[in-house]
């Protein structure tokens, strides 16, 4: 199964294991290395074929010249080598399912063909003249721009929009966090295996090395270097961050030094933030209420004040020279709650070196850019306190609920459709709001606090 780890990508994983139920054609996209083979894999062993073969073919990797016999097949004599009858990669798929990696690398010519067989299930062998039928199911990958392919006439648009019925997006593994030490210990573990060594674990320094890099190679890169690290470290139980270090400056010769070891602080980057953050028209406290209550759902809300804390917390580590003492003093907080609202996104140690909190710049969700007045509102409000932000974060999240509740006549039911959270949650918020003395004090007692 593939390890899926970080919020959001489980989604993936359900996704895919309910159109595996179906003979759906799929569309998997994402960079090289992110693991589009193993989606595949997934799909195809929990669909009713699974019994039968799945054959990956990389497009990328047959010659031109030899693509459309590799694929269909050929009859004796239909070529100058055509010295007997043989069987295509797709014909010996039948019954099971077909992985065309890499599909915008296949000849515009062959284009055609392909789509009348995932249309008809037939097509006929090079030199042929019979119909061959077959039954095998589709699951396409690319890591093109297939759109500027089409634009440029390179990719045909009715095979676009017949693979493209349920595309997948794979992120790459810089976006997915909480996946990397899983997949290297998983890495290490399958080096054991296949050794017959005892397994190695990853020292503290290894543990943040590895999450701070920004993996330009994806999965792949990451299979590498795990490898390496196997090997180089033979006679110790543990992997350390020196060694990894050594890993994955091999690597230097393929990606840039800088983006390679992911150890290069620029300070442009958080410049050209601040300078985004400043532009930015700060509303009153009210307005924020409003806006965080007029959220579609309790999902996005709760990611926007997700972000405000973690823009908070950084901004606040930056400043205090990447030392937790004098961050937890400048927010008006223990030390503990520090470690522990970093923990996962920098790491709990004495020093937050600048590279750490540069990917945790990095890594602010772009899909929140659009609520960003939203957040730099309540950071301005909350005034470097993070109690202040949680008792504000407290005050948006029942101020949606009371406005959902008052727009569906008092139903909890429909409100928590509306909002599309459990019922459960809005019956407790239903019980706070109803301990309250007035109906409004959601907002207002709280931006009393406040201001």
């Amino acid at each position: 199964m593939p390890i899926l780890k970080t919020p959001g990508l489980k989604d993936i994983l359900a996704e895919c294991e309910l159109v595996a139920q179906t003979d759906e054609t799929l569309l998997i996209t994402g960079e090289r290395g992110t693991g589009k083979s193993q989606i595949a894999t997934h799909i195809h062993e929990h669909s009713k074929r699974a019994s039968k073969p799945i054959v990956t073919i990389d497009l990328a990797s047959i010659p031109a010249n030899t693509i459309d016999s590799e694929l269909f097949g050929h009859e004796k004599g239909s070529f100058t080598s055509a010295h007997q009858k043989r069987i295509g990669l797709l014909e010996s798929a039948n019954g099971g399912t077909v992985f065309l990696d890499e599909i915008g690398e296949l000849p515009y010519e062959l284009q055609g063909k392909l789509l009348r067989l995932m249309q008809e299930q037939t097509f006929r062998r090079v030199g042929g003249n019979e119909e061959i039928h077959i039954d095998v199911r589709f699951i396409t990958a690319t890591n093109n721009d297939l759109a500027r392919a089409m634009d440029n006439g390179a990719f045909r648009r009715d095979l676009f929009d017949r693979i493209n019925d349920f595309p997948l997006h794979i992120p790459p593994l810089r976006e997915r966090g909480q996946d990397i030490l899983p997949l290297f210990e998983h890495c290490i573990m399958l080096k054991s295996d296949e050794t017959e060594k005892p397994s190695k674990s990853l020292s503290p320094e290894a543990e943040i090395i590895l999450q701070n890099h920004t993996w330009p190679g994806n999965i792949r890169q990451l299979e590498a270097i795990a490898k390496r690290a196997f090997v180089y470290s033979a006679g110790n139980d543990e992997i350390s961050g020196d060694l990894i270090r050594t890993c994955i400056e091999k690597d230097k010769h393929i990606y840039p030094p800088a983006t390679a070891l992911g150890e290069t602080f620029s300070t442009a980057t958080t410049t050209q933030e601040q300078e985004h953050r400043d532009q930015i028209e700060i509303l009153p406290i009210e307005d924020v209420l409003q806006a965080c209550a007029a959220l579609e759902t309790h999902g996005e809300l709760n990611a926007i004040l997700q972000e405000s804390r973690k823009r908070m917390i950084a901004t606040a580590v930056i400043e205090n020279k990447y030392q937790i003492n004098p961050t937890a003093k400048s927010l008006k907080t223990e030390r503990h709650k520090i470690q522990n609202a970093i923990k996962g996104e920098l790491f709990d140690a004495p020093n937050i070196s600048p590279p750490t909190v540069l990917s945790l710049f990095q890594s602010w969700k772009p899909e929140l850019r659009q609520h960003d007045q939203i957040i730099e509102s309540m950071l301005h409000h909350a005034r470097n306190d993070l109690g202040n932000l949680e008792e504000l974060s407290k005050a948006a999240d029942l101020k949606m609920f009371q406005d959902a509740l008052e727009s569906t006549g008092g139903s909890p039911t429909e409100a928590a459709k509306k909002l599309r959270t459990t019922l459960k949650m809005v019956q407790r918020r239903s019980a706070i709001l109803k301990d309250m003395q007035t109906p409004d004090n959601a907002s207002t007692a709280l931006s009393l606090t406040i201001n």
